[in-house]
């Protein structure tokens, strides 16, 4: 059974940092990686799939709010270099030696380079060079904080103060279905995906006398975007008769702000055309890869707008999780490397989490 408690500790409002994951690329003799905060204390440092722990002084050590790996670690560092290709060529062969295929041919960087695909589908190709550290910190949150907004979601908490059957879909992209949490590939340390945390949090605080009152239906499609989340509304959503819908795309829209809200709007008047007290949740998406603004595919695009955008839709019944503004602070800090699943856009375990911990502190019951 997995520890709910840690994963949904707001990593806004925490004196310990729960499995902080940390990218050990190496840049020659020199392989560091940033925290989010000031270390106090370490408490643990331990491989992403948490098979193996490491001991400060022997496998690495604290300089400057970095860690750093010492000569002879037992950590599984990485040349830096492994995620980038310097040739198209050098893509094309690996991309079709690799077993697990994506559907594009390779992805440019900023840079005229190529990015190493090899952790799509595959998250270990990356997670393997990832290490898990909790500790202890008196640092302070410096960027946005979420708030809970069950007040402005009023059909929902009249349910939940007289103990009705509440019925919640989830509707978005790959994340939503919940990769790349480690579960989904049957890997250590086994993380449950976020909706999986979510709900799980919402029916401990609710406080039901039967769990099954309180139902997530994830009716989520990887490789969505908006437009498709429209043409499939009826039989993704309307058929479920949904009191609360958590929508969640925008990872594979490729829009700019204002239209990327107004195709939002059009998904909650369709869905309120037939359930006019359906009230809505907005998940504003964590941030790809901010190193593919590139041509033909612009994975990196206009997805840091997204956040604002979905802000200036909101109102009574219908609020905004705004995940990407705690992964923009996030990233202030640490490096893309450090936190993704699949070096594209995907979240890792740490991230994940986050996205539980966001939702439940906008729907919390306490």
């Amino acid at each position: 059974m997995y520890n709910i408690g840690t994963l949904l500790t707001p990593i806004w409002d925490t004196s310990i940092v729960y499995r902080e994951t940390f990218a050990m690329l190496g840049d020659g003799d020199v392989c560091k990686a940033p925290f989010l905060y000031k270390p106090d204390r370490i408490l643990k440092i331990e491989s992403y799939d948490g098979q193996n722990v490491y001991e400060l002084g022997r496998d690495c050590y604290l300089d400057a709010g970095e860690i750093h790996i010492t000569p002879g670690s037992s950590i599984n560092a990485i040349d830096s270099s492994f995620a980038i290709f310097k040739t198209r060529q050098e893509a094309d062969e690996a991309m079709e030696a690799q077993d697990n295929k994506f559907e594009c041919s390779p992805v440019m960087t900023n840079d005229g380079r190529y990015l190493n695909l090899g952790a799509i589908g595959r998250p270990s190709y990356v997670t393997d060079h990832q290490i898990a550290i909790t500790y202890r910190t008196t640092a302070l949150w410096e960027g946005y904080v979420p708030t809970n907004q069950i007040d402005d979601l009023p059909y929902l908490k009249k349910k939940i103060e007289n103990k009705e059957k509440i019925n919640i879909v989830l509707y978005g992209d790959s994340i939503c279905c919940g990769f790349d949490a480690s579960s989904m590939y049957g890997e250590n340390p086994n993380q449950p995906i976020w909706p999986k945390v979510l709900i799980d949090g919402l029916r401990d605080s609710y406080d039901y006398d039967n769990d099954k009152d309180v139902s997530l239906i994830n009716v989520s499609e990887s490789g969505m975007d908006s437009d498709w989340a429209y043409d499939n509304v009826k039989e993704r959503v309307l058929d479920r008769k949904p009191d609360l819908v958590i929508l969640g795309f925008g990872m594979n829209d490729r829009v700019d702000g204002p239209e990327y809200a107004s195709k939002t709007l059009k998904i909650i008047d369709k869905i309120r055309d037939r359930f006019p007290k359906c009230e809505f949740v907005l998940i504003s998406t964590s941030l790809p890869n901010p190193n593919v603004h590139t041509a033909p595919y612009y994975f990196d695009c206009y997805h840091d707008r997204y956040a604002d955008a979905l802000r200036s839709i909101t109102s009574r019944g219908i609020v905004l999780a705004d995940v990407q503004s705690i992964h923009k602070e996030i990233l202030r800090h640490k490096r893309y490397m450090d936190v993704t699943g699949n070096m594209l856009n995907h979240p890792n375990d740490f991230i994940s989490a986050i996205y539980a911990q966001v939702l439940y502190e906008t729907l919390r019951f306490n």
